[in-house]
């Protein structure tokens, strides 16, 4: 099954909602997913990633139709 995975610098490899949380702590803003690393978070994570991962194709039609009224001006 296809997700997310991250590979670090030094061979550490993340896959899932947890590769999404270590990259996102790279980010300025990072500190604000940091929760979601910690063990009694780590179940809604999973959820949201499965979540997220579902309706993938949802999602990114939504981030396509902002897209395109952004560069028209609206």
């Amino acid at each position: 099954e296809a997700s997310a995975h991250l590979v670090t610098p030094d061979g550490a490899e993340y896959h899932g909602g947890e590769a999404l949380t270590r990259a996102l702590r790279l980010w300025r803003w990072g500190w604000i997913v940091r929760p979601l690393d910690l063990p009694r978070l780590r179940a809604v994570r999973a959820a949201g990633y499965q979540l997220t991962k579902r309706n993938r194709r949802r999602l990114s039609s939504i981030g396509r139709r902002r897209s395109r009224s952004r560069s028209r001006g609206n």
